[in-house]
């Protein structure tokens, strides 16, 4: 247990200081309650908004799902599409799939 808390130290630092990709690894240690994090789900989607507006596109990605889906917060599918949007810009192909899917609701 020592040694998960340790990790999850290591991932909260690099993610303090700016890795898009450790803030996304730790939003979901935070939401699983996993690899030494309290489960904590407001902190958890704080963790992939940074990642998000850092303009990482998996981060951005997984934002647009938790409000298109209302993981732990309420459906929003505007900011679902935005979010989406901009991941999907970078390339990213399941955010290409799923902007499809919001888009059939008219947003």
């Amino acid at each position: 247990m020592k040694e998960q808390n340790n990790q999850f130290e290591i991932l909260l630092q690099k993610a303090q200081q700016g890795d898009s990709d450790a803030m996304i690894e730790v939003a979901r240690a935070y939401e699983g309650g996993i690899n030494g994090a309290q489960k904590d789900v407001k902190e958890a989607f704080w963790w992939l908004l940074q990642s998000a507006n850092a303009g990482n596109p998996q981060g951005q990605y997984e934002v647009a799902l938790w409000y298109g889906d209302g993981f732990y917060c309420e459906v929003d599918l505007q900011k679902a599409v935005y979010w989406c949007k901009r991941s999907a810009i970078q390339g990213h192909e399941e955010a290409n799939e799923y902007l499809e899917v919001l888009q059939s609701f008219d947003v």
